[in-house]
Parts: structure tokens; sequence; C-alpha cells
């Protein structure tokens, strides 16, 4: 058995900083993450859609200075946008870990789940710690509808090698409207379908509605007011059944895309082995980030059930509306 003053469980940013931040105090730290070290925003969500953001940026003043003060709008291609962002993604994880040797923690690359208020099972390893942090993070939802196999997530979409020549996208969140710019400025065909009377229920209305008008003037299909009922493949492609108040209709597209939302990935841990009391909006926490029923373990982060948003929607609500005063200063 491994002893340590604190474990983390989850290597983003709130794990990250959790991490660094006990060891520079002379504590002894450990750390695990069943995924490339780094989290979320670091390789699967902020930085790398960032990246791929910026040329589509760049093409998009070209178009509204297009015969004012420039003669010529620049080609924009998805193979080298790719290209760079996973340079920079594939260099994080090493990075990241080096940074830990150098402040002494130790470092694991496994899944953790809970044995008892302060121990954990890390793959074979059994560890003890005074203190335990879970900075899991979130994953995407769960559709519970027949063909939901054949949805890929906002992971995958920022992998694909060659883009598709259509995209449907299931949910009207952030996530939904950022990839589905991105994609329609690179050339696809995008569709958003979303169950809700508006989409981005947790942003401002005037933001929401400059986002929507921005969205139509790229020829993004917006369905409001429908729920997806089932998927199936049909000839190489996938047909998509929603529900509205008209009835029922198909949509088709080249790929399904899951952007119903992202609960805390929390309910793998086996929380209730160290009475830790949770809910389908992460761990139960006082003011302190620590559990209520358990003051050994403190949650961070998108684990943690706090009166904020999100802490990955809070990135991602600066950048939306950062790109909406941008949209809106170039018309």
């Amino acid at each position: 058995m491994k002893k340590y003053d604190v474990f983390v469980i989850g290597s983003g940013m709130a794990g990250m900083t959790i991490a660094n931040k006990c060891a520079s105090r002379g504590l002894r730290v450990g750390i695990t993450d069943e995924l490339p070290y780094g989290g979320t925003c670091a390789l699967r969500g902020c930085d790398p859609k960032k990246i791929i953001l910026g040329p589509t940026e760049a093409k998009h003043l070209a178009d509204n200075l297009y015969e004012k003060q420039i003669s010529e709008v620049p080609a924009i291609f998805w193979q080298e946008a790719m290209k760079f962002k996973q340079d920079f993604v594939d260099a994080m994880p090493s990075k990241i870990e080096k940074a830990y040797e150098k402040n002494e923690i130790d470092t694991f690359h496994e899944s953790a789940k809970f044995i008892s208020e302060t121990q954990l099972q890390v793959g074979k390893e059994t560890i003890e710690a005074g203190k335990i942090i879970i900075a899991t993070g979130a994953k995407p939802r769960k559709l519970d509808l027949p063909g939901e196999e054949y949805t890929i997530s906002s992971t995958d979409f920022l992998n694909f090698k060659t883009l598709p020549s259509s995209l449907l996208f299931i949910g009207g969140g952030y996530i939904a409207f950022e990839f589905a710019h991105m994609a329609a400025r690179f050339g696809s065909k995008v569709t958003i379908i979303h169950r809700g009377k508006r989409p981005l229920e947790n942003f401002d209305p005037f933001i929401v509605d400059q986002l929507t008008e921005a969205t139509k003037k790229l020829d993004i299909q917006l369905i409001l007011n429908t729920n997806v009922t089932a998927i199936e493949e049909a000839n190489g492609a996938f047909r998509v059944t929603g529900k509205g108040e008209s009835g029922e209709k198909i949509w088709e597209a080249a790929q399904v895309i899951n952007s119903a939302g992202r609960p805390p990935a929390i309910f793998d841990l086996d929380l209730k082995k160290a009475n830790i009391a949770f809910g389908k909006k992460g761990v139960e926490v006082n003011e302190y980030l620590q559990s209520t029923t358990n003051p050994n373990v403190y949650a961070a982060g998108d684990a943690a059930d706090t009166d904020g948003i999100p802490l990955t929607l809070s990135c991602r609500y600066g950048s939306t509306y950062c790109s909406i005063q941008y949209f809106k200063r170039q018309h």
C-alpha cells in the first residue's frame, strides 16, 4: 500500500493546479488519470478547439473585408489545421508529466475506485491518503435512444482526419454551436437539433439571439422543439428521426455528434463505498469544496456540485461571448 498526504483523481486543470500547489507546500502528492495527462481543456476541448478556430476567424474577417480593403479571401484547409492542432496536443502530456516529476509528484495512469473513506484502488495498487481530490471532469451524456452507438463525441470531431461533408449535432448547447460554426466555415453542411424552445439555456438571451443570427448566416440549419428519437445507418451515412410539434421528420448526415451536454464523470468511482454524497450535478460539497459527508474528500471543477456554472462551461462561456462580440464588430 502506498500512502500520501494528498491524492488527486484527474489531471485536468483543476487536478493539476491542486497537485502542484500541495506539492509546493511540502506535502506528499500522487495523481492518476486513465486518459493522457492534460484533461479536456488542453487535449480535447478549449485549446485544440481554439487552434482550429483560428483559420476560420481569419477567413471570416477576410470575407468581411473582401473588395473593400483586400482583393482575395484565403482558402482554409482542415488537414493542415488538424496537423497543427495535433502537434500541440501530442506535446502536452509529456510536458505536464515532467512538471509533476520536477515537483516530486507520483504519477499513475489507471482508473481509480474508492474502497473505503480514505483508500482507493488505482489499477493494481492500493492507495491511502489523508485527503483525496476528485477532479475527474465531465463526459458526454448518454442519449438512451435506439442507434445511440452511431453517435460520436466532440473529442472525435477534433480528431477527424478529413471533415465529413455533412454533420448533425444532437443538442443545442455551447459545444454544438462552437463546433458547428467551425465545420460550416470549413465547408461542411451542418444541422443542429435541440429539444428546447431556445438553445444555450444558460447563456444571456441577447447573446443567444446574436449567435442565432450568425448561425443562420452560415447556412446552419437550427431545428428547435424537437426530440431525436432514433438513429440508423443508411447507405454509408446516418438517418436521424426527430419528433417535433409538427410530427416526425428525418434528416440525413455523414456523421452524428452527441452534443447533448456533459454530466460529471464521477459515477464509476464507487463513491458510496467512501460515504460520499453525490447527485446528477456532481459531488455534494460545502463552501470549501469539501464533501458534505466525508471530510477526507474534496471535489473540484466539473466533478463538484456548486452554485456556479460548470468549470468547462464557464471557460466556453467566455470564449463564446468573445466570439459574439467579434461577430458584432464585423457587422
